[in-house]
């Protein structure tokens, strides 16, 4: 399994939950649900590791 961090504008944020829902086998965790604490702290680790410029444990995007 991977896991997907989004930051979205706010306008965009239906259309988004709308397409993700069409993906099979999708676990959408969304803010809005209960986080438990083990998932938050992996969420304020990828922050963390963003702000110091570590995307090691990131899938490197080809442009």
């Amino acid at each position: 399994m991977k896991t997907l961090i989004l930051e979205i504008e706010d306008d965009a944020y239906q259309q988004v939950m709308n397409f993700l829902s069409l993906v099979p086998k999708c676990h959408i965790l969304d803010f809005d649900d209960d986080v438990s604490s083990d998932e938050m702290a992996i969420i304020e680790k990828s922050h963390q590791d963003i702000e110091r410029g570590n995307y090691s444990d990131f899938v490197e995007f080809v442009s």
